[in-house]
């Protein structure tokens, strides 16, 4: 699964690449983009990737404004169209293409050829799978099924989701991660895969997870218990109201009371884009309130509001937040 320093190499090239397409960069620009460049060998090979797909794209029909960009909020600044209006356009498009050409397609294929099950991004799906039990899928999610005779194995590849395990007591039901398993005790209970650790929430009865390296014995959580844990070790075990943690079901996240620095990144998960906090002063502003996870411009709005910032859109794909 691609980390965030892939993630945000993606984001460097795309905007090197717009602000070269806009106009000749100036000596000072133009030494930082060479350094950007040498600093490591895959900052060149994603600006290759970046700059090929662009041209690659080019012949493509220009997307109209009116179908593509929804209304702006009164506290929403748009860039002078005297300086960025061809800028806008390629960075928007290209960053875009970036993201969901070169991310989907030259990141991900190895892991669409492996699932069985996938989501894409700001896609949900809920299916049934060889025994009666049931996966729902959140966002960008990917699921390999691998029953045998004596056990009942899915690898979660990337992302999140729910299963609902039916019952079979010659066939244990383990869902798989890279850190290592969580085995349902008879359940309904939520895996997500995240860059360092895999975390777990139970909605019914129990679950037992275990590191692939730790040596203590399993931990057991139960109803309204989520952890994370690592090859190594569990983390500590909290008590949450699961239902809401799992509101992602529902098409809503709920938050109460966190940076928002953190409910960007929850956004992003679903954002067919890249929405970036560019002022450090307001990421640590407290959130708390339900979101649509399905319309995340309509929630960007509402941070705004609550929150009396402003946003910066490069058509609706690149959104960038400051005061």
């Amino acid at each position: 699964m691609r980390d965030t320093t892939e993630h945000h190499i993606l984001e460097q090239a795309a905007l090197w690449f717009a602000r070269q397409e806009d106009t000749a960069l100036s000596d000072a620009d133009q030494r930082a983009f060479d350094d950007w460049l040498a600093a490591s060998a895959r900052h060149r090979v994603v600006y290759h990737e970046v700059s090929g797909i662009w041209y690659e794209t080019a012949l493509l029909p220009k997307p109209s404004v009116q179908n593509n960009v929804i209304p702006l909020p009164a506290k929403t600044t748009l860039l002078p169209r005297s300086v960025f209006t061809r800028w806008q356009s390629v960075a928007a498009a290209g960053l875009f293409a970036a993201l969901a050409l070169s991310g989907t397609y030259l990141y991900d294929v190895p892991t669409r050829m492996q699932a069985d099950i996938y989501t894409a991004k700001g896609q949900s799906e809920r299916v049934t799978l060889p025994d009666g039990s049931t996966a729902e899928l959140n966002t960008a999610t990917a699921l390999e099924v691998l029953y045998t005779q004596h056990e009942r194995r899915i690898r979660l590849l990337k992302g999140e989701a729910l299963f609902t395990v039916a019952a079979d007591k010659t066939r244990p039901f383990r869902v798989e991660t890279n850190e290592g398993e969580a085995t349902a005790l008879g359940t309904i209970y939520a895996v997500r895969q995240e860059p360092q650790s895999t975390e777990v929430t139970v909605l019914e009865s129990k679950v037992a997870i275990k590191g692939s390296a730790d040596q203590a014995p399993a931990i057991v959580l139960h109803a309204d218990e989520t952890a994370h844990f690592t090859r190594s070790s569990v983390s500590s075990v909290s008590t949450i109201d699961a239902d809401s943690a799992t509101a992602w079901r529902r098409g809503k996240l709920m938050v109460t009371d966190q940076p928002l620095g953190e409910v960007i990144n929850e956004l992003n998960r679903y954002h067919a884009g890249l929405i970036r906090i560019t002022d450090p002063e307001i990421r640590e502003q407290r959130v708390s309130g339900v979101f649509d996870t399905k319309n995340t411009s309509a929630a960007i709005n509402d941070l705004e509001n609550a929150l009396n910032i402003r946003s910066t859109r490069l058509s609706n794909y690149l959104i960038l937040l400051h005061h």
